[in-house]
């Protein structure tokens, strides 16, 4: 993971393991399992679901990545193998070196934890149409260490993905990667005018066909849903009706929610 676009620099975050061991039964059963059916064998249907799988993860370690060891702008395009292995390798460290070499050459906000990872699918009593996935995960003691710097990039990520849709409708206005407050102004200040100019213009003229067509696609799917919970009832409701209403009603305002309400009483 990099990012050229928060912070005083850019910062780079990579995730490195020693092993990923898979349980051999598990990956015979998943071959088999999407295998196409022979001719003898179609009239069985489809294969089952998988029941159980086991993963075995060993030296599994992250670290930051900071300066020098970041490639100078970050990749605007889909990375091929060979580009891939050349950036990761630009830090100064083999794609293959082992996590105890990593440990030595970089300060690991997560040091080297080894785990083992059981999935299994059962099918749900209520729906059974629906299966029922359980994780469980065994592992030793996991020790993280951040330093301020590093806490002060993850904040800053952690602050950007929280408020995504506000800040990515005035990325086109925005400065180049490498200019930065402190030593371009002037352009920042014309970042904020085109921003301030953009919401004037947003709130003058609030409706757009996009609006219109989601805010028309939110009202069929709501008013569907309190039909039906008004004919079933709340409790005799699926979990993915249920679930869909709650989302519906956290993305409506008071007053969608009030008119959205009085057309399925309606009908």
């Amino acid at each position: 993971f990099e990012d050229y676009s928060h912070s005083g620099s850019p910062f780079g975050i990579e995730v490195a393991m020693d092993s990923l061991w898979f349980h051999p039964a598990h990956v015979d059963s998943a071959d088999a399992a999407h295998r196409a059916p022979t001719a003898a064998g179609s009239s069985g249907g489809e294969a089952p679901p998988f029941r159980h799988r086991e993963v075995l993860v060993c030296a599994l370690c992250a670290y930051m990545l900071q300066g020098p060891k970041l490639e100078p702008e970050p990749a605007r395009q889909p990375l091929g193998l060979a580009e891939l292995r050349r950036r990761l390798e630009s830090s100064g460290m083999a794609v293959d070196a082992p996590a105890a070499m990593r440990l030595n050459e970089n300060a690991c906000m997560l040091e080297p934890v080894s785990f083992a990872i059981e999935v299994s699918s059962k099918q749900r009593s209520d729906a059974p149409s629906l299966p029922r996935h359980v994780v469980c995960v065994e592992t030793g003691r996991v020790t993280l260490q951040l330093q301020l710097s590093e806490v002060s990039h993850l904040a800053s990520c952690l602050a950007y993905f929280s408020r995504f849709s506000s800040i990515e409708q005035h990325r086109r206005f925005r400065p180049r990667l490498s200019t930065r407050p402190t030593t371009h102004p002037l352009d920042w200040w014309r970042y904020a005018i085109r921003a301030v100019l953009r919401q004037v213009q947003l709130r003058d003229e609030p409706w757009s066909w996009r609006r219109i067509s989601l805010r028309a696609s939110q009202r069929r799917a709501y008013v569907a849903l309190r039909r039906e919970a008004r004919r079933k009832g709340k409790r005799k409701m699926t979990e993915a009706e249920a679930v869909s209403l709650a989302l519906l009603s956290d993305a409506l305002s008071a007053r969608e929610i009030f008119l959205f309400d009085q057309l399925a009483e309606a009908g």
